[in-house]
């Protein structure tokens, strides 16, 4: 029985992954070229979510390149150049309160890392990973 729940919930995660895959070609297809370059970012954070990192260095990096690509998307959203926090600022209107608390809290982490050698958790980098996809994602 126990086997037979494996499989199913691996076929489960299959098809949703492949669905996923479908309707994000769907869209990329419909999409302007902001969306798609947003997408692309969106794609960016998803992958750096399946590295296994384990060390401080590739967890401290997994932090950095993450705040970067969310940059980048808020970049792309508003045509501009601005600071991580400025564009933020700008997107709030996009967010729950809770969302965009949690999107400060992450740069924030990004900041320590880089300012001040913190040296974050694998669970505090899966969550700032999760954190950053769902903002790029509300930038589509």
């Amino acid at each position: 029985m126990d086997g037979l729940l494996v499989n199913n919930v691996i076929l489960i995660l299959l098809l949703v992954i492949v669905g996923g895959g479908v309707f994000l070609g769907f869209i990329m297809k419909k999409a302007s070229p902001k969306k798609r370059l947003i997408l692309d970012k969106l794609d960016m954070l998803r992958a750096l979510s399946s590295i296994n990192a384990t060390s401080e260095a590739e967890l401290r990096d997994l932090v950095i390149r993450a705040d970067n690509i969310t940059a980048d998307s808020f970049h792309s959203y508003f045509g501009n150049s601005g600071t991580f926090g400025d564009n933020l600022k700008k997107a709030k209107y996009l967010f729950t309160s809770i969302e965009y608390n949690k999107i400060w809290d992450a740069h924030k982490i990004r900041n320590k890392v880089v300012h001040e050698q913190y040296a974050p958790n694998k669970s505090e980098v899966s969550e700032l990973l999760y954190t950053f996809a769902k903002a790029v994602g509300k930038l589509l």
